[in-house]
């Protein structure tokens, strides 16, 4: 992925930087009422307002609750470690969030499922006393 510097930096909306991220993701069906979810990725972003290049490690696991057709309580928990590239100074940060939530489907005659969703991140460890409130909304075409 091309990370491009779109959003005010200043404002915490944004590196302020060119980057780019790889990643891996799995899915692994554990029955027929459970499915996993792994990602694996490193960001790297590049030098911007006086802010060393970083590199970010992340590890995502969910767990999606088939609890009926169009219906997935599901549980996320995201590790994420950032420090300065190349062995620069600056400081690293750590960050742990266990993410509960749920999202149903609406299908159509035309393939389409539109997936809306909610969920409620709790930040844990370094991060504790963090939470919030997340949004989703996923298009899946029938192709």
């Amino acid at each position: 992925t091309l990370l491009l510097p779109t959003g005010d930096a200043s404002q915490d909306l944004g590196a302020g930087a060119v980057g780019g991220e790889v990643g891996l993701p799995l899915s692994t069906t554990l029955s027929s009422r459970f499915v996993t979810h792994t990602n694996l990725s490193v960001t790297y972003t590049g030098e911007a307002s006086g802010q060393p290049d970083r590199t970010e490690y992340e590890l995502g696991q969910s767990l999606v609750w088939l609890a009926a057709p169009r219906f997935n309580p599901m549980v996320e928990v995201v590790w994420s470690r950032s420090e300065p590239a190349g062995g620069g100074t600056g400081e690293s940060e750590e960050i742990f969030v266990v993410n509960p939530g749920f999202r149903w489907a609406h299908d159509f005659p035309s393939g389409l499922q539109i997936c809306p969703g909610i969920s409620f991140p709790i930040g844990m460890g370094a991060t504790s006393g963090n939470s919030g409130v997340l949004l989703y909304l996923s298009f899946e075409h029938g192709f």
